[in-house]
Order: C-alpha cells, then structure tokens, then sequence
C-alpha cells in the first residue's frame, strides 16, 4: 500500500498580503474599517494595485466608540 501524502491546503502568510508574525509569533490582521455602512461584512481587499489589507466594512457609526467596539468583537 503507497504511502499517503500530506497536503497542507492553507496558503502561506507570506502570500497573503494583510496577515504578518511578529518577533513573538503573534499574527496580525491589517485591517480597513468604513464604518456607518448598510451592513457589516467583509469587502474584500483594500489598496490598489497591491492591497495591504483587509476591507471590513461596519453598519456601526464612528460615534462615542460605537464602531471601535463592533471591530473588536
């Protein structure tokens, strides 16, 4: 019987241009928030030609925290 080969499915952080490690392994998201939109979702990627990272777009409005706290959550 051939022996089965492990296939990792998960690209590279190195290809993914908004995700880093630092010097202690922690990762980071950059990320772009447009608060006050019609609805929150990811908007894909922002920056042109090269995004540098991700597009979140909140329905929470940019007043007294309100959005800084939907982001965090």
């Amino acid at each position: 019987m051939p022996k089965s080969k492990s296939v990792n499915t998960t690209p590279a952080i190195d290809s993914v241009p908004f995700l880093h490690v630092n010097k202690h392994g922690d990762v980071i998201l950059d990320i772009q928030v447009i608060p006050n939109a019609s609805k929150t979702q990811v908007d894909g990627l922002y920056g042109a030609p090269d995004p540098i990272a991700l597009k979140i777009r909140l329905a929470s409005p940019p007043v007294d925290g309100k959005a800084n706290a939907a982001r965090v959550t």
